[in-house]
C-alpha cells in the first residue's frame, strides 16, 4: 500500500516537474522575444534558465512531500537543502553575471557632427555586438581579369557590416587553411565567413559560408547569383546578419545605405582602389570619397608629402556627403590630423569611440594623438579599458593593450597576458613570439632563450627576423652589453619621405616614435644597433646608428625584414636645432639668414649631403629674379611619361605616376631638389631639336655621392 502511495506521489511529482519546464521554456521564448523587441540585455536569458534549472532540487523535494511541507513540517535534511539550494543559485549567478550589462542592449549617445551640431544617436553596446572575422573568398572563375574579386569581397562586406552597430566585423585576409581560419578566430569570436565566387556568362556567382569559430564546422551558405556585383554585397551582408543573430528588428536600428551609393559604380575604380591605386581610381570616378580618404591616410602615416596629403583629403571632404555618417566622421578626423589640428581631432575621436569602441581606425587615431603628445599614461588607460570592456576581446584590443604595456614597461603583464592567450590557444603557435620580446625586456634571457628556440622551431621562414632576435638575446647575455640607451637618443628625419623618428627614454623605457604613427619600444642587439619586432606581422626592423669621423652618431641604416620577400634599406639622418632653424628659414624664404644657417649647419655636419643641395637652393634663388624663374617653370612644365611637372601659385611641382605631389626647388637651370625627398633630384636637359629630356639622380648612401639612374625607363622626353 506504501509502495503504491509512493509510486503515485512520483508519477503526480514527474507531471507536475514536466508541467514546470514546459511552462518555464515557453517562458524563457517569451522573454527572449521580448528582449530582442524592446533591446534588452540577452544575459537575462541565461541568467532565467540557470534559476529554473537550479531550483530543480528543491522543488522536486516539495513536489513529492508537498502535503507535508504546506502544513510548514519541515524535515532538517530540508531546513538544509531549501536554503542551500537558494544560496548556490545566488553564488552561481552572481560570479556568471555578476559583470555582464543586464540592463539595455543601446545606449545614447551625443557628438557633433560635421556641420558643428549637437546630435544624438542610439546605438548597440559593444558587448552586445556580434565580433565576425570575414576571409577571403576563393576564386573559381576561369576569368583571370575577374580574379582580383574574390580579394575584394571581404572588404565590400566589411564596408558594408560596419553600418550596423549591432556587429563587429573585422577583415583577416588570405589564410586558406581551415585551422589556421579556426586558430585566428576562436579567441574573440562564435562565427567566421569565407566563400567561394565565380564568374561566367556575365553573371557574378558568390557563396558566403559560415563556420562555427571553434571547429570550423560549416552552419550555413547560400549561394547568390546576379548581373550586379554590388547588389549581391549587399544581399550577402543582410543574410550573413540573418545568420548570426542580427534579427530583422535589430537590423532596423541602424540605415543600411546600399554599398555602391557610397563607394563606387565603376568595377574600374573598384579595381584600382582595391591595389591601392587611388589616383586612378577617382580619375575614373572623381566622386570616390573613400579613395581620396585612404590615400590621404596612408600619406600621413609614412609622412610621404603634406602637400599630397591635404589635397586628397580635401577631396574627400568635398566628396563625404554620400558617405554613411561615421565614415564622414573619419574624413573629418583625418583632415585635421593633415592640417595637424591634434585638439580638435582628439575631442572628435573620443566621441566618436563612444558610439563605436571597436573602430580600429578611431582607435588608431586616439593612440597616434597620444603618441604625438607623449601621454603614454592614457594610452595605457585607455587600451586596457578596451581589453577588459569586451567579454570576448578582438584581437586588435588585445595586441594594442600589449603595446601599452610594453611602452610602460609593464612586462610582467604581458607575460600573464601571453600565458593566458596560449592557455586558451593550445594549438596556435602563432602565441609564442608575443612572449619573446618581454621576457628580453624584462631581464628573462635564459627564458627568452628558451621561448625564442621553440618559436624558431614552428617559424623557420621568419630567418631574418628569427636571427635578429636571437642576436639581441645573445648580446644582451654576454660582458659587451651597454644598457645605456642614450647613444641612440634624438630625432632623426629620413632621407625618402617628411618622416621623423625620435629616439628618447620615459622613466627608463627605450622607446621611439614615428611622426604620425603609433609610439614603439626598441631593443638592443649589439653596441650600435636595435631592432623592433612585429610577430603578428611576420616583420621586423634591424637598425644600425652609424658615426662620423669625429665619433659622433649622424645617420641610421635601418632594413626592414619579411618573412614574405627580400629586405628593404632606409636612411635617416640625425636633426637639432641648428638644422631645423636653417630648415625654417629656408621655408619662410628667408634667404639671406638661411644661407647663413646652412653654412654653418654644413661646417657642422659635412655628411647630410641635403644640407648642401639647400644651400646651392638659395645661392640660385638670389641670382635669379621672378619673372625669370617663372619662365624657367614654364619651359619644363609638362608630361614625361609618368612623370608630370606643373606650375601652380608661382611654384613648381611634380607627381610620378600615383605618388605623393612634392614641391621642386631649382638648384640650377636645369636640376631641382625637394625637401619633401631628400634622395632623389630631377633634372631637365634641352635638346637640339627643341625637345625636352627628365631624369633623376638617386644618392647612394653607402658610398655618399650622387648617382644618375642607368635605367633606360629614366630618360624620358616630353610628350608633345
Amino acid at each position: 500500500m506504501e509502495e503504491k502511495k509512493a509510486s503515485k506521489k512520483w508519477l503526480k511529482t514527474i507531471q507536475i516537474l514536466a508541467a514546470y519546464l514546459v511552462a518555464a521554456w515557453t517562458f524563457l521564448q517569451f522573454v527572449d522575444w521580448a528582449l530582442n523587441r524592446y533591446s534588452i540585455s540577452p544575459y537575462w536569458v541565461d541568467l532565467l534558465l540557470w534559476v529554473f534549472i537550479g531550483i530543480i532540487p528543491s522543488l522536486i523535494i516539495y513536489l513529492y512531500n508537498q502535503d507535508r511541507i504546506n502544513k510548514r513540517v519541515l524535515k532538517l535534511r530540508e531546513k538544509i537543502i531549501f536554503p542551500l539550494n537558494v544560496l548556490l543559485i545566488m553564488v552561481v549567478t552572481y560570479f556568471g553575471f555578476g559583470n555582464s550589462d543586464l540592463g539595455a542592449t543601446t545606449k545614447e549617445i551625443s557628438y557633433t557632427d560635421n556641420s558643428g551640431e549637437l546630435q544624438t544617436q542610439m546605438i548597440t553596446k559593444e558587448e552586445f555586438r556580434v565580433n565576425l572575422p570575414i576571409f577571403n573568398f576563393e576564386g573559381k572563375t576561369q576569368d583571370g581579369s575577374k580574379m582580383w574579386m574574390n580579394r575584394v569581397i571581404n572588404n565590400l562586406l566589411l564596408l558594408d557590416l560596419e553600418q550596423d552597430k549591432n556587429i563587429t566585423p573585422a577583415t583577416l585576409g588570405s589564410i586558406e587553411n581551415i585551422t589556421d581560419k579556426v586558430n585566428q578566430a576562436n579567441a574573440f569570436s562564435d562565427y567566421y565567413v569565407d566563400g567561394e565566387f565565380d564568374y561566367s556568362d556575365s553573371i557574378y556567382s558568390i557563396t558566403p559560408i559560415i563556420h562555427n569559430s571553434k571547429n570550423g564546422k560549416e552552419l550555413n551558405r547560400q549561394t547568390f547569383t546576379g548581373p550586379d556585383f554590388f547588389d549581391l554585397i549587399d544581399e550577402i551582408s543582410i543574410y550573413v546578419r540573418d545568420n548570426v543573430g542580427i534579427v530583422q528588428e535589430m537590423r532596423d536600428q541602424y540605415i543600411d545605405m546600399d554599398i555602391k551609393d557610397f563607394t563606387t559604380t565603376s568595377l574600374d575604380a573598384l579595381k584600382e582602389y582595391h591595389f591601392g591605386r587611388h589616383d586612378i581610381a577617382t580619375e575614373i570616378d572623381p566622386t570616390f570619397a573613400l579613395a581620396y580618404y585612404f590615400k590621404s591616410v596612408r600619406g600621413t602615416y609614412y609622412s610621404q608629402g603634406q602637400l599630397e596629403e591635404q589635397y586628397q583629403i580635401d577631396r574627400a571632404y568635398e566628396n563625404r556627403r554620400k558617405l554613411p555618417l561615421q565614415l564622414q566622421l573619419k574624413v573629418l578626423i583625418q583632415r585635421h590630423i593633415a592640417y595637424n589640428h591634434w585638439k580638435e581631432a582628439e575631442e572628435l575621436v573620443k566621441l566618436q569611440l563612444e558610439i563605436d569602441p571597436n573602430d580600429i581606425v578611431y582607435s588608431n587615431l586616439l593612440y597616434t594623438i597620444y603618441s604625438e603628445t607623449r601621454n603614454f599614461d592614457e594610452y595605457l588607460e585607455v587600451t586596457k579599458a578596451r581589453y577588459n570592456e569586451q567579454l570576448i576581446p578582438d584581437a586588435y584590443s588585445v595586441m594594442q593593450y600589449r603595446q601599452a604595456l610594453l611602452v610602460n614597461g609593464k612586462y610582467e603583464k604581458v607575460i600573464d597576458l601571453v600565458n593566458k592567450y596560449q592557455s586558451l590557444l593550445p594549438n596556435n603557435n602563432s602565441v609564442s613570439p608575443f612572449k619573446t620580446e618581454a621576457l628580453i625586456l624584462n631581464g628573462d634571457l635564459e627564458k627568452a632563450r628558451k621561448n625564442h628556440n621553440k618559436t624558431m622551431l614552428f617559424h623557420p621562414d621568419d630567418g631574418y627576423i628569427n636571427d635578429l632576435i636571437e642576436e639581441s638575446i645573445n648580446y644582451q647575455m654576454s660582458d659587451a652589453y651597454n644598457a645605456d640607451h642614450s647613444r641612440f637618443f634624438g630625432e632623426f628625419r629620413s632621407a625618402r619621405a617628411e618622416q621623423v623618428v625620435d629616439y628618447f627614454e620615459d622613466d627608463n623605457i627605450f622607446l621611439s616614435y614615428s611622426s604620425n604613427q603609433i609610439i614603439d619600444y626598441a631593443n638592443m642587439i649589439s653596441e650600435n644597433k636595435i631592432i623592433f619586432t612585429y610577430p603578428e606581422n611576420s616583420f621586423s626592423i634591424g637598425q644600425e646608428f652609424q658615426k662620423n669621423t669625429e665619433g659622433e652618431v649622424y645617420r641610421i641604416k635601418s632594413i626592414q625584414y619579411y618573412s614574405y620577400k627580400n629586405p628593404e634599406t632606409f636612411w635617416f639622418y640625425k636633426e637639432n636645432d641648428r638644422i631645423k632653424k636653417a630648415d625654417s628659414l629656408l621655408k619662410a624664404s628667408n634667404y639671406t639668414d638661411a644661407e647663413v644657417a646652412y653654412t654653418e649647419a654644413i661646417s657642422k655636419h659635412p655628411d647630410h649631403f641635403y644640407l648642401k643641395d639647400a644651400l646651392a637652393h638659395i645661392k640660385y634663388m638670389k641670382t635669379i629674379d621672378a619673372e625669370a624663374l617663372s619662365k624657367q617653370y614654364q619651359a619644363i612644365s609638362g608630361t614625361y611619361g609618368a612623370r608630370k611637372f606643373w606650375v601652380e601659385d608661382n611654384k613648381l611641382f611634380y607627381k610620378l605616376g600615383i605618388n605623393y605631389k612634392k614641391e621642386l626647388l631649382p638648384i640650377s637651370k636645369n636640376r631641382y631638389i625637394t625637401l619633401s625627398s631628400y634622395w632623389s633630384n630631377c633634372e631637365f636637359e634641352f635638346l637640339d631639336d627643341n625637345s625636352i629630356a627628365s631624369f633623376t639622380w638617386e644618392y647612394d648612401h653607402e658610398n655618399m655621392k650622387w648617382k644618375k639612374l642607368d635605367d633606360a625607363n629614366n630618360y624620358i622626353l616630353r610628350d608633345e
